[in-house]
């Protein structure tokens, strides 16, 4: 079992890696605005994730049946918990495993956020230029629920 652990979790640095890779090229892609790039990019990372979300179901499978085994070990335990019931050399390699993903997990959470920064400022200047041709204004109270107030301007008087 625990050699298994090993395996997924160098599958998740995998993926992860890949998806570190992706969001990359997707920060790339929002600065250039290529929209074409972003739609094949986002494709991919669907993708990615989906294999992520299968392999983490799996680690958590393989910890549960962990639990079963070794009464100290609940399905909740952390990882580095789990390194102390494995075999004397695993237990570097479940480390460095563990270590490696905590580091890609922050690099992915760090360029996700870039990235969502990029889409935010980008989703302004859309909405910025709607307002602008459509000669709105938006108000400096919020609505009811919260909401823009949006006030728009006629310029062309549709019955005459």
């Amino acid at each position: 079992m625990w050699q298994e652990l090993v395996t997924i979790l160098t599958k998740l640095s995998e993926n992860y890696t890949k998806l570190l890779q992706l969001s990359r090229e997707k920060h790339t892609a929002l600065i250039t605005v290529d929209l074409s790039m972003l739609e094949v990019l986002l494709h991919k990372e669907e993708e990615n994730v989906s294999r992520i979300q299968t392999l983490e179901s799996k680690r958590r499978e393989l910890v549960i049946d962990l639990s079963k085994q070794y009464i100290d070990i609940r399905s909740d335990s952390r990882m580095s918990d789990l390194y102390a019931h494995a075999s004397k050399n695993l237990q570097p390699i479940l480390q460095q495993c563990h270590q490696d993903l905590s580091v890609l997990l922050m690099k992915v959470q760090e360029t996700s956020d870039n990235n969502t920064i990029l889409i935010t400022g980008a989703l302004s200047a859309v909405h910025y230029q709607l307002n602008r041709l459509g000669q709105s204004v938006v108000e400096p109270a919020y609505g009811t629920h919260g909401q823009e107030v949006v006030s728009l301007k006629k310029k062309f008087d549709f019955l005459a």
